[in-house]
């Protein structure tokens, strides 16, 4: 797992992992929490999942990256100036449902909405495929 620190990502272990940390994860890696896609490497910013292990599905899943941050992230100070709000439900038993808001505060604290279609559970896969 990768986290940034001073405008670059280095190699941590997850253990090193903590709220509000910016995080890359690569193809057919262990997802190491709970995070909201902020980019893809897909230029229309989708990532797919899979869930065999917990729901016996093979399909790859869909979720994508809140639109906002994908659009404006083009390095890693990109990334490293990032210094916006998070507010999302408290921890449930609802694997399938996940709603929380963005508070943009360059932007007079514009709100956008996010779903469960734009986090990746770590209780809920295994690994991203890209």
């Amino acid at each position: 797992m990768y986290i940034i620190e001073e405008n670059k990502f280095s190699e941590k272990k997850w253990s090193d992992l903590h709220v509000g940390k910016i995080i890359k994860v690569k193809k057919n890696d262990m997802i190491p929490a709970d995070i909201l896609i902020i980019k893809s490497s897909e230029d229309n910013g989708l990532c797919y999942l899979e869930t065999t292990n917990l729901d016996g599905e093979s399909a790859l899943k869909p979720r994508q990256a809140i639109v906002s941050y994908h659009k404006k992230i083009t390095s890693e100070t990109t990334l490293s100036n990032i210094n916006d709000l998070i507010e999302v439900d408290l921890p449930n038993n609802h694997i399938y449902k996940v709603d929380g808001y963005i508070y943009f505060r360059n932007e007079n604290n514009r709100q956008e909405f996010f779903t469960v279609d734009n986090t990746l559970l770590r209780v809920f896969l295994h690994k991203i495929i890209q």
